[in-house]
């Protein structure tokens, strides 16, 4: 059985296409920028990693897990549409490791608002709207893992019900010879 009966405001099977269009859009976006941000430190152009910080190391597993993201999405809006529970599956495991991501920039984001809070600095615009934008896709992507997992049960209880219906039906003899179809037999 289903968490969830609907999904943005409509059922399962579109609200499924409508997250993982969004899902495609919004990490290809976070992709971008952090291979903007990859391609601005120069570590793209360099030849030798010996100079580069840790830091740039993070941007590029980013880069990964949201193409992954946008990957993953991509086959479960396939998998909705074709009713095919398994390529859903993708989506669920980058849909967590995104929620985990987005957790740890709000723990990184809020660290850096109180070590710039205790310096004076009261007004950290920044890491305001990063920290408000990684809680919001915190929800975003909380609200539509529910849905796509929803998606998954559904389909899931579809094919048991299928596979019981068709292992519970029992064939009834027709109408004896000589009788029509009103004067069936009684069993």
């Amino acid at each position: 059985m289903p968490i969830v009966k609907n999904c943005c405001c409509c059922g399962l099977r579109t609200g499924c296409i409508v997250v993982g269009i969004f899902s495609m859009v919004t990490s290809l976006a976070w992709a971008a920028w952090g291979g903007y941000n990859l391609y601005e430190s120069g570590i793209l152009q360099s030849e030798t990693f010996e100079d580069v910080a840790p830091f740039y190391y993070g941007y590029a597993v980013g880069v990964g897990l949201w193409v992954f993201l946008c990957l993953s999405s991509f086959l479960m809006v396939a998998g909705v549409c074709c009713d095919r529970r398994g390529l859903l599956i993708p989506y669920i495991v980058a849909g967590v490791l995104a929620i985990l991501v987005h957790c740890s920039l709000c723990a990184l984001y809020l660290y850096i608002m109180i070590l710039v809070f205790e310096d004076g600095y009261v007004h950290d615009v920044f890491n305001l709207v990063a920290l408000s934008l990684s809680g919001i896709f915190i929800v975003l992507d909380s609200l539509s893992l529910l849905c796509v997992i929803s998606r998954y049960q559904e389909l899931r209880y579809g094919e048991d019900a299928r596979l019981v219906r068709q292992e519970s039906v029992f064939p009834v003899q027709g109408p004896a010879i000589g009788m029509s179809v009103s004067q069936s037999r009684r069993y």
